[in-house]
């Protein structure tokens, strides 16, 4: 069987999945970003649809106060008796929470807090006599590791006290917890070694919930760390789940991220899948101990047919709900907008290169070669702006834009924001153009998208909106639709269209 990875391009780090019956459900980590905990289902494990999300009303996710990198961090999507529970952290307010539902597509429930648990990446594991345990990263007596202890699910309340499990191999971060049983062992795989191109994956087993749990002599059983960009553009393996399918085979779901040159990776960390299976010595072991590629080949069929498919779309806001692919920054209530017939968005004070909520609707970039176009009509007011921002923090971006005194590209790194293209015609309705492939951005725009197209204006450099070289934020990029500038001047974002050309 073959597949292409990542199964789940772009910013969609620290996966989670379920299976009920012949449906796979899996959510990511969202950090700043509003609605939050993306959620999607697939068939086969490969062709993943995004349905909505776990976090979608501002009452289960405040945000607003958010740093660059805070709120929503790992999640964990587990169901049990008919219900289908999540649980994160978000480290900016409240802590650690479950939320459930019937109807993994519809709404999910207010936050259930978890008060007792301090630690993050939270996960749930429902035990075979009905008892819920919940497990954190947070440590205890001074040791780091991974606690455990028994809940309440309807309450968030611990029963009884919690009790530390397994400290890991050695490595730093001990995080991403998560419990299975199987052939009447426990099993505890973790992630170590921070969530960088030191990564890995490692694995204990106990034949008790609370026992001594022992490890895997080939730990760890995930890591790209000593591939370090020779043998695979893949590193920072690690952040797993594994679930069986239908069929009996299992499957690891993890994160990683796709480099470019020099060891610089600017789509954020991605979701990959590989096959697992039970090793002769009681332990998982992925891909059979072998690197996980790009192009993947393996023996263990996928549960339903799958044929990937080039990423492409185009968004001519026609309805009366944003797309699910569209995201805000931090708070939605703040943003101004409307859809039907175009993307209306109108400027509220607050610019892109400040830590707040601007008028900013904004999506993943899913392909390190990809281009994108959008065509505007804008109403100025005083001093305000409407464009494309290519978009990692308020500290990094590449924004093209129209304004009353023409058309300007914009660089913005840390404290320094450079001016690189200006005209001075001022352009009302206006096409914009941007290009990407895994070293540098393109920007042009024109009356149309041939004339965009054949109007590149300027350039940057990709790395520049890195993780490697922000060393503040560790999401991804971004492209989206922006009004700033001063309050009130609005522009129509008649449609948007992203194709992508990495080949899935």
């Amino acid at each position: 069987m073959k597949y292409q990875n990542p199964v789940i391009p772009g910013f969609n780090p620290d996966p989670s999945v379920c299976r009920v019956g012949d449906d796979f459900y899996l959510v990511t980590s969202s950090f700043e970003f509003f609605p939050g905990v993306p959620l999607y289902h697939s068939k086969n494990l490969v062709n993943w649809e995004h349905i909505g999300y776990c976090l979608d009303r501002e009452s289960q996710l405040p945000l607003e106060n958010c740093r660059n990198s805070g709120g929503i961090y790992a999640p964990t999507i587990r169901y049990n008796a008919g219900t289908f529970y999540m649980t994160t952290t978000n480290v900016t307010v409240g802590g650690n929470f479950i939320v459930k539902t019937d109807d993994p597509g519809g709404k999910w429930s207010e936050p259930i807090y978890v008060k007792e648990f301090k630690g993050i990446d939270p996960t749930l594991f429902f035990d075979d006599d009905g008892k819920v345990y919940y497990a954190t990263n947070e440590g205890m007596n001074g040791k780091k590791g991974i606690v455990a202890g028994e809940i309440d699910i309807e309450t968030g309340k611990l029963i009884g006290s919690k009790k530390f499990l397994w400290a890991g191999t050695g490595g730093r971060s001990a995080e991403a917890p998560h419990l299975y049983k199987y052939s009447g062992y426990y099993y505890l795989i973790i992630a170590e070694g921070g969530t960088e191109y030191g990564h890995s994956v490692t694995c204990a087993r106990s034949r008790e919930i609370f026992g001594e749990y022992q490890p895997c002599p080939r730990n760890p059983i995930l890591t790209h760390r000593n591939a370090y960009g020779y043998e695979t553009t893949i590193q920072g393996t690690g952040h797993m789940d594994i679930v069986q399918d239908q069929n009996g085979n299992w499957w690891s779901f993890f994160l990683g991220f796709r480099t470019t040159e020099s060891f610089f990776h600017h789509l954020g960390r991605e979701t990959f899948l590989a096959p697992m299976r039970w090793h002769e010595d009681g332990y998982p072991e992925i891909n059979g101990g072998q690197l996980v590629k790009p192009d993947m080949e393996t023996q263990t069929d996928l549960p339903g047919e799958a044929e990937q498919v080039d990423a492409g779309y185009c968004d001519r806001f026609e309805g009366s709900e944003l797309n699910n692919r569209w995201n805000f920054l931090r708070c939605k209530s703040k943003v101004n907008y409307k859809v039907g017939k175009g993307l209306t968005i109108t400027s509220n004070g607050t610019d892109l290169d400040t830590l707040g909520t601007p008028a900013f609707i904004t999506v993943r970039q899913t392909d390190m070669e990809f281009e994108a176009f959008c065509k505007m009509k804008a109403c100025f007011k005083g001093n305000s702006r409407f464009g494309i921002t290519v978009f990692y923090d308020n500290t990094r971006q590449f924004d093209i834009f129209t304004c009353e005194s023409g058309v300007r590209v914009t660089k913005t790194f840390d404290d320094i924001r450079e001016v690189t293209y200006e005209s001075g015609c001022k352009q009302e309705e206006i096409t914009f153009y941007v290009k990407g492939d895994k070293d540098r951005y393109y920007f042009g725009f024109g009356k149309d998208e041939a004339d965009a197209k054949n109007n590149i204006v300027a350039k940057g450099l990709t790395r520049h909106l890195s993780t490697e070289v922000s060393k503040i934020s560790f999401t991804g990029v971004y492209l989206g639709i922006f009004a700033d500038g001063d309050v009130n001047g609005s522009a129509t974002a008649v449609y948007f269209r992203y194709n992508g050309f990495d080949g899935k």
